[in-house]
């Protein structure tokens, strides 16, 4: 697979290698059956900010606290993960909150799937939370990888995160 940006020369310095992170990303997610924008769009960020911080071309946890910020905006209007299943089209009624539960609050999820998971490994969310979406299905994938028994208990167990102290979220 390739990228091609265009107009990119309008970008700063450090956006190119952001957004090639973040894009690449989808091409590396598309390989696997379709998941819900959260999960797609909240990888992206995830390992934008994960890849971009250990090449130093961004704070990885000054990205990860904006991304909370925008992430408790949705959540205090009481919307959520749930509300951003989408599988191909984002529904009318979700594009005021579209970046922040499908990207912000989705990248949380993934540090919290990760988090939750038995390794608390980045690498093995990508060796095997993947092949796991693709042989039992994006929420199947979510429950198990995180030791949730469903779709329901990971929302719910997310949202109590949600909640909690900055200092215990990271």
């Amino acid at each position: 697979a390739e990228l091609i940006f265009i107009n990119s020369h309008e970008w700063g310095k450090l956006d190119m290698p952001l957004r090639g992170i973040h894009e690449y990303t989808h091409v590396f997610q598309h390989q696997y059956p379709s998941a819900p924008g959260w999960l797609t769009e909240g990888g992206a960020v995830f390992f934008e900010a994960w890849l971009g911080g250990l090449h130093q071309w961004v704070d990885f946890r000054q990205a990860m606290r904006r991304s909370m910020q925008n992430a408790l905006v949705a959540s205090a209007d009481k919307m959520g993960l749930s509300d951003m299943e989408y599988l191909l089209d984002l529904p009318e009624a979700m594009k005021s909150y579209h970046r922040n539960i499908a990207y912000d609050m989705g990248a949380w999820a993934i540090a919290f799937i990760i988090g939750e998971s038995m390794g608390h490994s980045i690498s093995e969310f990508r060796d095997q939370f993947y092949p796991l979406l693709r042989d039992e299905g994006w929420e199947k994938a979510v429950s198990q990888f995180s030791g949730s028994r469903d779709l329901d208990h990971f929302y719910s167990r997310f949202n109590e995160f949600l909640q909690q102290s900055s200092q215990q979220q990271f």
